[in-house]
């Protein structure tokens, strides 16, 4: 039975999607997790991929129309990050157990660049960041059980990518949903029936587990309603909110950024034209100005039950949360079209 309503002390905002991509053409549980590219001279044609975990990676456009499909086998999360010659997005493929790499040209396309051993039991989440000390790219991924593996991963314009082993460490349980905070050095890790956890993203950091941060817990200890999927960043002006997929009440948890990451609200994707959001595997978030209801901001999610037609993903304004949320902070200055995250969401089962 779906839940929408809020049962705990955080406002729920309720919204509905604007648009919907095609239906995979999986059955059954197979939409998993999106993420948003932004195009960087005309962001209205700014692009989402998708990964069906049957079968590859999906690409559309923001009217929800297949662009690309990319049949790279049983892709679970994918990233994205937008670097200054050319975009990478990075995957975990469950078929050949590997993090699967891909080059994104100014125009959109999106093509493989190569691979590597993931050297886990099942790859399952995935982010992509860039250090604050050292400058180079790192990938984080984890595995079913709870693994965790951290790379600086080299991707030039042509040839196959190179990835180095810096550390590696457990969670504890079930871990997926992945995001990073370039900006302070954090990534955010969600353990699904646990809690999201915050741990510091430097390598150089050799004790992960005994400085981890617990930023919300699943109920009775939290708000959380397992399973804990998603997770991904809202970034506009001053505006800054870490977001979670609460499975099991289907919505969206928010919360501040900034430490002490305090609960500011959640939402719900309601029944509409193009129906509910409910059993919300993965999800991404970019507070870029894509134009029309986009001008705040796009989130995309997951919607684990799109009957009759297969799993999809489901497009929502972000302005209807701001206008919602009785804690949104203050829009930002005119003119201030946002900027690319440096990482777009994860997640899912």
């Amino acid at each position: 039975m779906s839940t929408f309503l809020s049962s705990g002390p955080e406002p729920r905002v309720l919204v509905n999607a604007a648009a919907e991509t095609d239906p995979v053409p999986s059955v059954d549980d197979a939409a998993d997790d999106p993420a948003i590219w932004i195009h960087r001279t005309e962001p209205s044609r700014s692009l989402i991929l998708g990964t069906d975990k049957q079968a590859g990676l999906f690409v559309y456009g923001l009217d929800g129309k297949q662009r690309q499909f990319l049949a790279q086998g049983r892709l679970n999360n994918v990233d994205i990050h937008h670097g200054t010659g050319f975009d990478i997005a990075v995957a975990t493929n469950r078929t050949n157990i590997t993090i699967d790499v891909f080059r994104i040209s100014s125009d959109g396309v999106v093509s493989f660049a190569g691979s590597f051993p993931a050297d886990m039991v099942d790859p399952y989440g995935i982010t992509i960041t860039r250090s604050r000390t050292s400058g180079d790219l790192h990938v984080f991924a984890c595995d079913k059980p709870g693994l965790v593996r951290q790379w600086k991963l080299e991707v030039g314009a042509t040839g196959a990518p190179r990835a180095t082993l810096l550390r590696s460490f457990e969670v504890g349980s079930q871990s997926e949903g992945m995001i990073a905070d370039e900006t302070r050095g954090f990534v955010f890790i969600g353990e699904e029936g646990v809690g999201v956890w915050r741990y510091n993203s430097d390598p150089s950091d050799r004790s992960p587990n005994s400085t981890r941060v617990l930023v919300d817990a699943v109920r009775p200890r939290g708000t959380l309603v397992a399973d804990v999927e998603g997770l991904a960043i809202y970034r506009r002006g001053t505006t800054e909110y870490l977001v979670a997929s609460s499975q099991g009440d289907n919505s969206f948890r928010l919360y501040d950024l900034a430490p002490p990451h305090t609960l500011r609200g959640s939402f719900a994707v309601m029944p509409g034209s193009l129906g509910a959001v409910e059993d919300t595997d993965g999800l991404c978030i970019t507070g870029v100005d894509l134009g029309g209801v986009y001008s705040q901001g796009l989130v995309v999610v997951q919607d684990g039950h799109n009957g009759p037609r297969a799993q999809n993903f489901k497009l929502v304004p972000w302005s209807q949360i701001a206008r919602g949320l009785a804690a949104e902070p203050s829009s930002p200055s005119k003119g201030d079209r946002g900027r690319p995250d440096a990482t777009a969401g994860v997640a899912g089962q």
